[in-house]
């Protein structure tokens, strides 16, 4: 319901003028509707798991009650999808960032948060695994469940803390440990595998196999986009020292004077500490409409005029 009374800035495809604030009600819930978002909201929202519960109580549906609830179980992840809403929350966050500093913080804390839910996720998928009863059992064999519950699991299989200690199970650990752990083990399965714990039966394998070929991926853009981050920090002021150091050799080269050396240097300082030169923003610049150009001079040169006594309140 918040959604159909929330306003929005209107842009070129809306039919309003562009950076508009529309709060007609019957605008925003046109706009809403014919939105993804709202698709996805009634997809997450609309209460299938009482739905499939109703038809649990239901004589005709008893001999399958066990699917049922399993089902009912798995429908809940469609809840999910409402992390796509946070994705693109966060890209409206990044385009009212005001200095390319920020920009990179949060592009660097997109990846964290990233790495945190991949990690979070595949600690609780790497303990369903482990476990002894197979995930979808309400839909399997009674020979194929005992077939699956008689193969060694990480979860089951004994271990020890040296000659002496007795032997211990992490399906008997608290459950805080258990998950604490996977995460852990999820993280490290990032750069190589850990120890403590290996894959004891076949599916257990394959899992940590596909598992893997993902981490390693993420673990790469993960670092890559670290570098780049720290990188792109001291860009501009890097370019600018380098170019100023050829400018200094070839007027060397040619034997300028002293003196006319140093009043090019500074003029080269205060072109870059005006964003005159090195500027990334002259490149989108250049190519505005001269209309789009000139308002964007008077409003800088406007900042300069009101700062005069002669045009003080």
């Amino acid at each position: 319901l918040m959604s159909f009374h929330t306003g929005y800035y209107a842009n070129s495809q809306d039919g309003e003028r562009p950076g508009r604030l529309v709060t007609h009600t019957a605008k925003i819930a046109r706009r809403y509707i014919n939105s993804r978002t709202f698709l996805l909201d009634l997809v997450t929202t609309f209460p299938w798991s009482q739905i499939l519960l109703g038809l649990a109580g239901i004589s005709f549906f008893e001999p399958w009650k066990t699917q049922v609830v399993l089902i009912i179980g798995l429908v809940r992840l469609v809840r999910l999808l409402r992390l796509a809403k946070l994705f693109d929350a966060w890209e409206r966050v990044e385009e009212s960032l005001g200095s390319v500093e920020q920009l990179h913080v949060a592009a660097l804390l997109r990846m964290l948060i990233t790495t945190f839910f991949f990690c979070h996720f595949n600690a609780c998928i790497w303990w369903i695994v482990g476990q002894h009863r197979h995930p979808l059992a309400a839909f399997m064999s009674n020979q194929a469940n005992e077939q699956y519950e008689s193969l060694p699991h990480w979860t089951t299989v004994e271990r020890s803390q040296g000659p002496g200690s007795p032997a211990w199970q992490w399906a008997e650990e608290p459950v805080f440990t258990a998950y604490a752990f996977c995460f852990y083990w999820s993280l490290g399965v990032m750069r190589t595998m850990p120890q403590e714990v290996l894959p004891a039966n076949i599916h257990e394998r394959v899992y940590v196999m596909v598992l893997m070929f993902v981490a390693l991926s993420l673990f790469a853009v993960s670092i890559a986009q670290v570098t780049q981050t720290f990188t792109k920090f001291t860009e501009r002021q890097r370019t600018f020292k380098e170019e100023l150091l050829a400018l200094r050799l070839y007027m060397n080269t040619i034997g300028a004077p002293d003196a006319l050396q140093e009043d090019v240097v500074s003029y080269s300082k205060h072109l870059f500490h005006r964003r005159l030169v090195n500027a990334k923003e002259s490149g989108l610049m250049s190519r505005l409409p001269a209309s789009l150009s000139l308002d964007l001079h008077s409003a800088r040169v406007e900042s300069y005029i009101h700062r005069l006594s002669t045009f003080e309140d």
